[in-house]
């Protein structure tokens, strides 16, 4: 027998050293060799001998599948193939990994020759999970939007494919919504290896550097947990930072609507506060300036702008009294102005705080607040707001228009 014409190309080069030396024991147990590195590669693991057989092969929901395993006959057929396969390395490579077997020129044939065909078979299995088949599972227009569903399916994604799927939906996010790649990012970097941060991190870099598209900086920017966005290279950091703070500087809110002017300002509605706490020092300096020019503007529409996008994220930008004083003045302002619309924002704020802002906001409301017939009760119990409902918005020095 002709074995170098017989068997696969790469078996041949790991065994022909030995086999053209007679070195028939080694021959196998290199052939042996192939069989594994094939199963790790396939099945994604790092087992070895017959733990990684079955692990790839056995099992309800098998790795690998040598066939549909949707019949009896198929499930009997793939539990023998698996038994063959621990039993090649139990009975066979075991052996002579431990102690001197002498095998003759036949034996080696055989053996080798069959692990060549148990080799063949693997090859054309059908490994449960494919990079592929999980993009198409996330285009599914079933999809459902919900921290558990993505939690389930990032559950089935073999650890070291989790890279390779951030960096995929990273590149495909043009095509998906918003709310989607961040569930799904949010999801993968929780059990992301340092490695496959390092690998993200750098195409995050290299794509913003010159990226200025403003949906897909948006969609980036949902995908980008802060402790990532610390490590992006310095230059793409500072000039995102800087579209983001020139977005800000720009947005307005239309009058009796929660929409931006002409888009502007939109792309800064989307960073996060955690986001924002990540920001170069100085370009965080910027940032307070401009919230707080727009806090103490006379404009509506600048005022607007960061009640419905930003007065959730101040306390993460403004610690000190006057800030948060001249933040409550100017919703006072509002309501006083005829800004119904925003007393649910306020309450809901107010609500969630236990702190300088709260006490601050209480107070400064106070003459807007009906004690005997409040908008709303706070979870303390305090009554909060409730004449607003009766006012009318009455021009001040001729400036804007009402709601």
């Amino acid at each position: 027998m002709d074995i170098e014409t017989t068997i696969r190309t790469d078996l041949w080069a790991e065994i022909s050293a030995s086999y053209e030396v007679c070195d028939y024991r080694n021959s196998i147990i290199n052939a042996m060799h192939v069989l594994t590195k094939i199963l790790r590669e396939k099945a994604d693991s790092d087992l070895d001998g017959h733990k990684l057989a079955g692990e790839a092969l056995g099992g309800k929901n098998p790795k690998l599948k040598v066939n549909r395993f949707q019949t009896q006959s198929e499930i009997d057929e793939q539990e023998g193939f698996t038994q063959i396969v621990m039993g090649l390395y139990r009975g066979i490579r075991n052996p002579r990994s431990h102690e001197i077997v002498l095998d003759t020129k036949n034996d080696a044939d055989a053996i080798i020759c069959f692990i060549n065909y148990v080799i063949n078979l693997i090859d054309k299995s059908n490994p449960t999970f494919t990079v592929d088949d999980f993009l198409t599972r996330i285009f599914d227009p079933d999809f459902v939007e919900s921290q558990e569903y993505v939690a389930a399916l990032v559950g089935e994604i073999p650890k070291k494919k989790l890279g390779e799927i951030l960096i995929s939906i990273f590149r495909e996010r043009r095509a998906l919504s918003s709310a989607k790649v961040k569930l799904l990012a949010d999801e993968i970097i929780k059990v992301l290896s340092d490695a496959d941060i390092n690998d993200y991190v750098k195409v995050i870099s290299d794509e913003l550097q010159k990226e200025s598209d403003q949906y897909l900086i948006i969609l980036a920017i949902n995908m980008i947990h802060p402790v990532i966005w610390k490590k992006v290279r310095k230059t793409t950091k500072i000039r995102i930072e800087n579209k983001v703070i020139t977005s800000i500087k720009k947005g307005e809110v239309i009058y009796g609507s929660r929409k931006t002017r002409d888009h502007k300002g939109v792309l800064g509605t989307w960073v996060s506060d955690e986001l924002i706490g990540c920001f170069e020092p100085n370009l965080q300096d910027d940032l307070s300036n401009i919230l707080r020019t727009k806090i103490n503007d006379s404009d509506i529409e600048d005022n607007l702008y960061v009640v419905y996008y930003f007065l959730p994220k101040l306390p993460s930008i403004f610690s000190d009294i006057e800030d948060i004083s001249f933040t409550a003045e100017m919703l006072r302002k509002l309501l006083y102005r005829g800004g119904k619309s925003i007393n649910r924002d306020i309450y809901r704020f107010t609500n969630l705080r236990n702190d300088q802002w709260k006490s601050t906001f209480i107070e400064t409301l106070s003459d807007l607040t009906d004690a005997d017939a409040p908008s709303f009760t706070l979870e303390d119990g305090t009554p909060f707001l409730g004449k607003e409902r009766n006012l009318v918005y009455e021009e001040d020095n001729g400036d804007d228009i009402p709601f």
